[in-house]
């Protein structure tokens, strides 16, 4: 039995607690939350640290222009992947310029098992010296993939042996170029990657003279957003697991059929639409109560003619239980085709706006023809709480002044006695 200390003198004090005390498994989560450079520089701390980042899984690579020149970080990353002894699961390579390391890169990692794959090689369209690299077909033999970006390089063809990416969840192409039948290989490769949730295509554009209608085909794909400049002639089939939709076609095909795009996204209780001003007016006849899902919707479109207006409530009337409307007003050319209440009045079908809580109007030029819609909107959404109005400052004929606009919506009859209506700026922040 140990003696008690003489009275009146302190007992020894108790070690400090110690790094090394912590479990073999918190050692490695503290690791694996580390940049790869400080998790190597983990080895200098102590004996139950050193080499530790070797085994412990999860360690995020991120490359960028900031880090070192090209030739050091190659060596780098040899060195770390010759020594590294778990699957690579997230790696970022964000080089502007290091082509022939990116290959070098890539044809590494399809060997370690990447799961996230993350390679940019430009930071926006005003790059322009920077050369068009065609990636390393390794890309294709990246099989463990459950998230793959790539941004403004060229896909190059699917070798034969290609059998798709069983594990992805995310596939997101920014400014990506496909060569000739790419949107076969593209068809493909989303068919081909069942577990598919989120798919991003911005900008993706395919150097055939002769594109011909291609399918997206995901079962499971929650997620999908599409920006260009032309329609590639893509449709989807039926996508039952769909959530959030975004279109964004500045020229659409005229063989475009819209009430099969729209039926097959049926399921979406998310969607922001882009909405030409030159697109046919019966261009969505037989489109009857099709988003009965539709919660919150985005529409790109104005109400500077008449078919574009008919267009807009196309989309409303088919999305009977919508609770919240944005509409971004776009190319703000004069109104060519000046509408009234009557106009607004006869669009009228049992049903519009039952749910509607929240509108908002984001770069309004505050003309006749806005003033008729928020009118007819407030006088027919019985559930309406607010109405936002974010006004553009330019010229326009029929412009109204801020104060005329106030007064008027003041004076307009308000079905819903909770609604408000606020009007402000574009420049302002949006809720």
């Amino acid at each position: 039995m140990e003696a008690s200390p003489p009275h009146g003198e302190p007992s020894p004090e108790a070690p400090p607690p110690s790094l090394d005390c912590l479990p073999s498994d918190i050692l490695n989560t503290v690791v694996s939350r580390l940049p790869v450079r400080d998790a190597v520089r983990t080895s200098a701390l102590s004996r139950a640290w050193r080499r530790r980042w070797e085994t412990a899984p999860g360690i995020r690579f991120i490359l960028s222009d900031s880090d070192a020149e090209p030739p050091k970080a190659q060596a780098a990353i040899d060195a770390f992947l010759a020594r590294y002894a778990c699957p690579v699961r997230h790696f970022v390579y964000d080089y502007i310029e290091a082509f022939p390391h990116a290959d070098q890169v890539l044809a590494l990692l399809a060997s370690r098992g990447v799961e996230s794959l993350y390679f940019s090689f430009a930071k926006s369209f005003d790059v322009g010296h920077v050369e068009i690299h065609t990636l390393h077909p390794a890309v294709f033999s990246c099989n463990a993939l459950t998230h793959l970006f790539l941004e403004h390089c060229t896909l190059p063809r699917a070798p034969s042996s290609f059998s798709g990416f069983p594990n992805l969840t995310s596939l997101q192409l920014s400014k990506v170029r496909l060569t000739e039948h790419g949107d076969r290989d593209l068809e493909a490769m989303i068919q081909m990657s069942p577990q598919l949730t989120n798919l991003v295509l911005r900008y993706v554009w395919i150097e055939d003279d002769e594109v011909g209608e291609w399918v997206i085909r995901a079962p499971n794909l929650q997620i999908l957003s599409i920006q260009s400049d032309h329609d590639y002639l893509w449709q989807t089939e039926e996508l039952p697991s769909l959530q959030q939709a975004s279109i964004k076609i500045t020229y659409f095909s005229t063989a475009r059929d819209f009430v099969r795009l729209f039926t097959h996204l049926k399921q979406v209780t998310k969607l922001k639409f882009h909405m030409m001003p030159n697109t046919k007016v019966n261009a969505l006849d037989g489109l009857s109560c099709c988003f009965w899902k539709l919660k919150e919707a985005t529409l790109c479109t104005n109400f500077f003619s008449i078919s574009s207006i008919l267009y807009t409530f196309s989309i409303l009337k088919s999305a009977p239980n919508l609770e919240n409307l944005k509409i971004e007003i776009m190319d703000n050319y004069a109104e060519e085709d000046e509408v009234d209440m009557n106009f607004f009045n006869a669009l009228w079908i049992n049903g519009l706006f039952a749910n509607l809580v929240c509108v908002t109007m984001i770069d309004v030029p505050l003309c006749s023809n806005e003033m008729h819609f928020t009118e007819f909107v407030l006088s027919k959404a019985r559930q309406l709480r607010s109405f936002y109005i974010y006004y553009e400052n330019c010229w326009r004929p029929n412009l109204m002044p801020h104060e005329e606009v106030v007064i008027k919506l003041k004076e307009i009859r308000r079905v819903s006695p909770k609604a408000k209506v606020v009007v402000k700026k574009a420049e302002v922040s949006t809720p």
